[in-house]
Protein backbone atom coordinates (compact mmCIF):
# COMPACT_ATOMS: atom_id res chain seq x y z
CA UNK A 1 0.00 0.00 0.00
CA UNK A 2 1.34 3.69 -0.92
CA UNK A 3 0.53 6.26 1.88
CA UNK A 4 0.85 10.23 1.77
CA UNK A 5 0.53 12.12 5.37
CA UNK A 6 -1.59 14.97 4.04
CA UNK A 7 -1.37 18.89 6.03
CA UNK A 8 -3.76 17.66 8.24
CA UNK A 9 -1.92 14.34 9.78
CA UNK A 10 -4.05 12.21 8.51
CA UNK A 11 -2.20 9.02 6.72
CA UNK A 12 -4.34 8.51 3.50
CA UNK A 13 -4.18 5.63 1.18
CA UNK A 14 -2.55 6.92 -2.34
CA UNK A 15 -4.90 4.86 -3.79
CA UNK A 16 -8.31 6.31 -2.84
CA UNK A 17 -7.42 9.13 -0.85
CA UNK A 18 -11.28 9.17 0.83
CA UNK A 19 -9.64 6.37 2.93
CA UNK A 20 -7.10 6.59 5.94
CA UNK A 21 -5.51 4.72 8.33
CA UNK A 22 -7.00 4.94 12.08
CA UNK A 23 -5.92 3.40 15.11
CA UNK A 24 -9.44 1.03 16.32
CA UNK A 25 -8.47 -2.40 17.71
CA UNK A 26 -4.68 -2.55 15.92
CA UNK A 27 -5.28 -0.17 12.92
CA UNK A 28 -8.06 -0.20 10.00
CA UNK A 29 -8.37 1.29 6.61
CA UNK A 30 -11.72 3.19 6.74
CA UNK A 31 -13.36 6.47 5.66
CA UNK A 32 -11.40 9.51 6.25
CA UNK A 33 -13.66 11.77 8.55
CA UNK A 34 -11.08 13.97 10.07
CA UNK A 35 -11.44 12.14 13.72
CA UNK A 36 -8.86 12.40 16.53
CA UNK A 37 -7.74 8.71 15.75
CA UNK A 38 -6.86 9.58 12.17
CA UNK A 39 -4.56 12.06 12.68
CA UNK A 40 -0.83 11.24 12.64
CA UNK A 41 2.79 12.69 13.30
CA UNK A 42 6.38 12.26 12.59
CA UNK A 43 8.16 11.93 15.53
CA UNK A 44 12.31 11.28 15.40
CA UNK A 45 15.63 12.46 13.10
CA UNK A 46 15.79 11.25 9.71
CA UNK A 47 16.21 7.80 8.82
CA UNK A 48 14.80 6.67 12.17
CA UNK A 49 10.84 7.92 12.03
CA UNK A 50 8.09 6.60 13.07
CA UNK A 51 4.31 7.86 13.00
CA UNK A 52 2.74 8.31 15.74
CA UNK A 53 -1.14 8.31 16.54
CA UNK A 54 -2.94 11.49 17.84
CA UNK A 55 -4.62 9.24 20.42
CA UNK A 56 -1.53 8.74 21.84
CA UNK A 57 -1.49 4.43 21.66
CA UNK A 58 -2.24 1.54 19.67
CA UNK A 59 -0.39 0.35 16.26
CA UNK A 60 -0.77 -0.16 12.70
CA UNK A 61 -1.69 -4.33 12.22
CA UNK A 62 -3.60 -5.74 9.94
CA UNK A 63 -7.30 -5.63 10.63
CA UNK A 64 -10.02 -5.40 8.99
CA UNK A 65 -12.86 -2.18 10.12
CA UNK A 66 -16.02 -2.80 11.45
CA UNK A 67 -17.66 -2.70 7.79
CA UNK A 68 -15.54 -5.02 6.67
CA UNK A 69 -12.39 -4.09 4.15
CA UNK A 70 -12.15 -2.26 0.93
CA UNK A 71 -12.54 -5.31 -2.34
CA UNK A 72 -11.59 -2.68 -4.48
CA UNK A 73 -9.10 0.21 -4.70
CA UNK A 74 -8.11 2.69 -7.35
CA UNK A 75 -5.84 5.08 -8.32
CA UNK A 76 -5.97 8.26 -10.16
CA UNK A 77 -2.35 8.99 -11.83
CA UNK A 78 -3.90 12.34 -12.28
CA UNK A 79 -3.40 13.14 -8.40
CA UNK A 80 0.53 13.01 -9.31
CA UNK A 81 -0.16 15.61 -12.39
CA UNK A 82 0.26 13.34 -14.71
CA UNK A 83 -1.76 12.95 -17.72
CA UNK A 84 -1.59 9.21 -17.94
CA UNK A 85 0.88 6.22 -16.78
CA UNK A 86 2.34 3.04 -18.17
CA UNK A 87 1.15 0.80 -15.30
CA UNK A 88 3.17 -2.22 -14.99
CA UNK A 89 2.14 -5.58 -12.79
CA UNK A 90 5.68 -6.55 -11.19
CA UNK A 91 3.93 -9.65 -10.23
CA UNK A 92 2.98 -10.53 -13.84
CA UNK A 93 4.94 -8.61 -16.06
CA UNK A 94 1.98 -6.82 -18.05
CA UNK A 95 2.24 -3.11 -18.94
CA UNK A 96 -0.79 -0.76 -19.65
CA UNK A 97 -0.99 2.30 -20.22
CA UNK A 98 -3.92 3.88 -17.74
CA UNK A 99 -5.47 7.12 -16.28
CA UNK A 100 -6.57 5.00 -13.08
CA UNK A 101 -4.60 1.84 -11.77
CA UNK A 102 -6.95 -0.37 -10.05
CA UNK A 103 -6.65 -3.56 -7.44
CA UNK A 104 -9.25 -5.63 -6.99
CA UNK A 105 -9.80 -7.66 -2.80
CA UNK A 106 -12.05 -10.23 -3.40
CA UNK A 107 -10.48 -11.67 -0.08
CA UNK A 108 -10.85 -8.45 1.46
CA UNK A 109 -7.40 -8.40 2.04
CA UNK A 110 -4.53 -10.73 1.81
CA UNK A 111 -3.76 -9.83 -1.65
CA UNK A 112 -0.84 -8.17 -3.00
CA UNK A 113 -0.51 -6.07 -5.94
CA UNK A 114 2.30 -4.24 -6.81
CA UNK A 115 2.76 -1.53 -9.87
CA UNK A 116 5.75 0.51 -11.20
CA UNK A 117 4.24 3.55 -12.91
CA UNK A 118 6.01 5.38 -15.21
CA UNK A 119 4.77 9.08 -16.01
CA UNK A 120 4.03 9.16 -19.98
CA UNK A 121 3.65 12.23 -21.92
Amino acid sequence: MAWKLSKDGALQSAWDSSLCMQVVGGGSLVACDGSHGQQWTMEGAEGRQKLVSGTGFGCLSNGPPAGGPPTRLAFDVTALGWKKANATDLWSGESTAVTTVSASLPQGDGISQIFRLQKLS
